[in-house]
């Protein structure tokens, strides 16, 4: 306990003082449930583009597998790799209790080129 005289005025100020406490606290807690609210948004964000990388990855293994038994690996290892375009990155910024956060993102799909002229999968 603190060493305050009991008179009116240190109970009125303690009074004042409690009452300070439990509004910041609630305050706090508005601010702790919106950090979770943005915490629970991003993850499902990350979620979503995580499976979007293992179906892709799938795929890709699927497009390979494929080639692999129509030409053959030695085959394969003498066709280079077609140059794909650079990738540019889009970074949007939005603010949560303050705290700046950033997205990035491709700013265009890049143009994949289509299966070579000698029909590999």
């Amino acid at each position: 306990m603190s060493e305050v005289a009991p008179s009116r005025s240190a109970i009125l100020e303690l009074r004042d003082e409690r009452l300070s406490m439990v509004e910041g606290r609630g305050f706090l807690d508005e601010k702790c449930l919106a950090i979770a609210a943005e915490i629970v948004k991003r993850l499902g964000r990350y979620r979503e583009v995580q499976a979007g990388l293992a179906a892709a990855t799938r795929e890709a293994a699927e497009a390979l597998q494929g080639a692999i038994a129509r030409h053959g690996l030695a085959e394969l290892g003498r066709v280079p790799a077609p140059a794909s375009p650079p990738s540019a990155l889009a970074t949007s910024a939005s603010r949560v209790m303050g705290v700046a956060l950033l997205e990035a993102s491709l700013a265009a799909p890049p143009d994949l080129p289509g299966p070579p002229p000698w029909g590999s999968p």
